[in-house]
């Protein structure tokens, strides 16, 4: 008789299986004890439970079409960029005279980016959108996403020191709303906080030297 028959035990795989399963109850529990459920016994799901008011299945499902954004834009893939919006969305980015500028719905939206996107094989070969620091909390029926946003040129093709601007950073504000199982962009404001250091952009009115943050 094995020693897990005499103390009446289960063999050491069941006793893993079991030692799993009392694992992810307990760190669903514990999710739930922070976001502030009286006891384990009133924990909700784990399918239900939120962060900062946003679903966690809403705010993978949100933060994967970010990741999808950056692949999008930094590969040339216009239809797939145009796809994180949805078809009456709008961005609202620096024109390259640093105007304002404001495209409303796909067409516009590829009228304006179509031609950059279509270089972009030529134009770098490590191009760069990353986000990070994202902030995702709820407005009205929809998920406000607001993130720093760097965005790097590695030139590796060039035999010099970049001519141009290697990099750039700013901070990228965007509503996500929900149709039928699908969240998409609705709006996007764009603030490149170095574009005036390179000639482009308002970043000196929105922010004077030395001072942190957006607004």
């Amino acid at each position: 008789m094995g020693r897990d028959e005499a103390v009446g035990t289960p063999p050491a795989q069941d006793r893993r299986g079991f030692l799993g399963a009392l694992a992810t109850a307990g760190t669903a529990a514990g999710i739930g004890a922070g976001l502030g459920a009286a006891s384990p016994a009133d924990a909700a799901p784990a399918g239900d439970a939120k962060i900062g008011g946003v679903g966690i299945v809403e705010r993978l499902t949100i933060l994967d079409e970010m990741a999808r954004y950056s692949w999008a834009i930094d590969t040339g893939a216009i239809d797939d960029y145009l796809d994180r919006f949805w078809p009456d969305g709008h961005i609202l980015h620096p024109k390259p005279d640093g105007s304002p500028g404001r495209f409303d719905g796909h067409e516009a939206i590829r009228g304006w980016l179509g031609p950059n996107f279509a270089q972009r094989p030529n134009q770098t070969f490590g191009h760069q959108h990353q986000f990070n620091a994202a902030v995702l909390s709820p407005e009205g029926e929809g998920v406000r996403v607001n993130a720093y946003i760097v965005i790097m040129r590695h030139e590796f093709h060039r035999q010099y020191w970049p001519g141009g601007p290697s990099w750039r950073m700013g901070s990228w504000h965007a509503l996500f709303t929900r149709r039928a199982d699908r969240w998409r962009i609705a709006s996007l404001d764009v603030r490149m906080w170095t574009d005036t250091a390179f000639g482009a952009g308002a970043a000196i009115v929105d922010r004077q030297p030395g001072m942190p943050g957006t607004r």
